[in-house]
């Protein structure tokens, strides 16, 4: 026997004679083991735990024993139990949480991933359980002056507290967790999907506790490999293999309280002439060689006097493209987006920038139909 385990003798040490007239005498080897529990908790130190009743099992099925762990002390030894069962055979303890249901602890409406760690030294066991609070992202997918695609697959992304950039979250088998959206009847499924019951704290290589935030992204398929789009994107072409028809502006918004939006706004163009009537332009110093227009533009919760003028990347008001062939000429704003990042569409107003007087001082008569401009020469 080993430590202070021995044997006891069956009938006080004495022979029991049996049927073939030979006598026998029994010992049984016995000892005392003790089981410890400890509780660790994955969720920033919370103060909605509550109290875990924990049941001891011999042998994995028998119960033999109840204790609650709280705030008071989350760790607690069981003493004294027996080391072998009648045969003299090791008994194997386990520790179970009662409220534990596959996995899953359920605290009012909060959630807990339940973990267990079996260790045995010198016969006597040791159990770690650890409740790391959950957590869910939900991911919604807005079309915004766009024609939605039968579907789009997103991919699942975390960042740690302690670290600068966001990383792939993947399954057992390695492979990045999806979510495919689509349009359905059933509200709820209309092009959105939650990823579920994900941790929320974790513990870095220090050992040190560490919070998740988990984002989604819209995945393309470049080179065979399925990859996120980056957070913005304002004019994406389907030729490079990005997005799949069309163009695109392409933005993901997240926020604090669990959730990734991912709008898809259509790019739109605009266009409209301007026609001179000036006896063809013959008059020197009557007809501009160039014209400056205004393009301004606002959303349906806003007005027209609060749309904001479009700027180009230098600060300069956005001008189009023209065609100034003759009396009529033509303009175009290509590649505009026809909603904001939010998906709410804008209205665009455009307006000429044109001087009271020609150079030569005669006056300018203008009339608007829309996006087409019409300017008359006037005398002085």
């Amino acid at each position: 026997a080993k430590d202070s385990d021995g044997y006891i003798e069956a009938n006080e040490g004495t022979a029991i004679k049996d049927n073939n007239g030979k006598y026998n005498l029994t010992n049984t080897l016995t000892g005392k083991t003790s089981v410890t529990v400890e509780k660790v908790w994955r969720d920033g130190n919370d103060s909605n735990r509550g109290v875990i009743k924990v049941q001891l099992y011999k042998n994995g099925d028998e119960v033999v024993g109840t204790h609650i762990l709280s705030e008071d002390s989350w760790t607690h030894t069981l003493e004294d139990l027996p080391k072998y069962d009648e045969n003299g055979k090791l008994i194997e303890y386990t520790v179970k949480e009662v409220d534990e249901q596959d996995g899953i602890y359920q605290n009012k409406n909060l959630r807990y991933s339940v973990a267990y760690e079996n260790e045995k030294e010198n016969y006597n066991f040791n159990t770690t359980i650890t409740n790391t609070k959950l957590t869910s992202l939900a991911v919604e997918k807005v079309w915004a002056g766009a024609e939605p695609t039968d579907s789009i697959g997103v991919g699942l992304y975390r960042r740690a507290s302690d670290e600068a950039n966001a990383v792939p979250v993947r399954d057992s088998d390695g492979n990045l967790i999806t979510k495919t959206l689509s349009a359905s009847q059933i509200p709820e499924n209309n092009w959105k999907a939650t990823f579920d019951d994900l941790p929320q704290f974790g513990v870095n290589a220090a050992g040190d506790e560490v919070k998740y935030t988990y984002y989604a992204r819209e995945l393309v398929t470049v080179n065979g490999e399925k990859e996120p789009l980056p957070g913005k994107i304002t004019i994406v072409d389907n030729n490079n293999n990005r997005l799949p028809s069309g163009l695109y502006g392409v933005y993901h918004k997240d926020t604090e309280e669990g959730k990734t939006t991912i709008t898809n706004v259509g790019l739109t163009s605009i266009t409209g002439t301007k026609t001179w009537v000036d006896n063809g332009g013959v008059y020197e110093g009557t007809r501009l060689e160039t014209l400056e227009l205004t393009l301004s533009r606002y959303t349906g919760d806003q007005t027209a006097e609060n749309a904001e003028e479009v700027k180009n990347n230098s600060g300069q008001l956005l001008q189009p493209t023209w065609k100034t062939d003759g009396d009529k000429w033509e303009y175009a704003y290509n590649n505009l987006p026809a909603a904001d990042e939010n998906g709410k569409l804008y209205t665009y107003i455009v307006k000429e920038n044109l001087p009271e007087k020609t150079e030569n001082g005669d006056q300018y008569h203008q009339d608007q139909d829309g996006n087409n401009f019409s300017t008359t020469l006037t005398g002085t």
